[in-house]
């Protein structure tokens, strides 16, 4: 049977950086924190975090940001997120992408793929050697979906969305698990500011 989410468990993170809004989801993963995209935040000094059924945004900071995996942690002041399971294991079809949209709605996208890669290449500052554990999705994924979670059907968390290809309109990228927890490990143990901004578009992965 499918777990639903509750919808205090995914979040909209926006913030301005360098003069433009960048815009992307989040998950909860503690009650006060949410992993999102690295690119999400990057260069953003002001985090805005929007909650469904709440009026006004959170405000955010980030405690943890890593440029090769693509994945920030903002800590959320206020906002008694409901935190779910980060999963690392094998997991077939189906997943779900749960997104909030521009109005504040809680959407969910199904995706019968969910192939394990090796994504290669560069990270979010076009610097080479990038290397992470990634799950490749049969679902196309619009501007301001990054950073959004991929969700088993118990409601685990089993990935984090960070692109899309340009060669081919319905396949997308998200983070693996393993790299999440990973993250979440360094986070705690060290913690990091977030960078600086984008100078270029987002590379496209590799599947080594």
């Amino acid at each position: 049977m499918r777990v639903m989410i509750d919808e205090r468990s995914v979040v909209r993170v926006s913030g301005e950086a360098c003069g433009s809004l960048s815009v992307g989801g989040g998950v909860a993963v503690e009650s006060d924190l949410v992993v999102t995209n690295a690119h999400v935040v990057a260069g953003v000094v002001e985090v805005s975090v929007d909650v469904i059924g709440t009026d006004e945004p959170f405000e955010g900071t980030v405690l943890g940001f890593d440029a090769v995996r693509d994945l920030a942690a903002v800590q959320v002041t206020g906002a008694d997120l409901t935190p779910v399971e980060v999963h690392d294991g094998d997991e077939g079809p189906p997943l779900r992408l749960v997104t909030v949209s521009d109005d504040g709605r809680m959407e969910e996208r199904p995706t019968d793929g969910g192939r394990s890669i090796v994504a290669t290449g560069d990270d979010i500052y076009r610097r080479p050697g990038a290397r992470r554990a990634a799950i490749e999705l049969d679902v196309a994924v619009a501007p301001g979906v990054s950073g959004s979670g991929l969700f088993n059907d118990r409601g685990e968390v089993v990935g984090v969305v960070f692109a899309t290809s340009r060669r081919d309109d319905a396949r997308s990228y998200a983070v693996a698990a393993s790299e999440v927890i990973a993250f979440l490990d360094d986070v705690v143990a060290e913690g990091e500011s977030a960078g600086p901004c984008l100078s270029r578009p987002l590379p496209e992965p590799v599947n080594d």
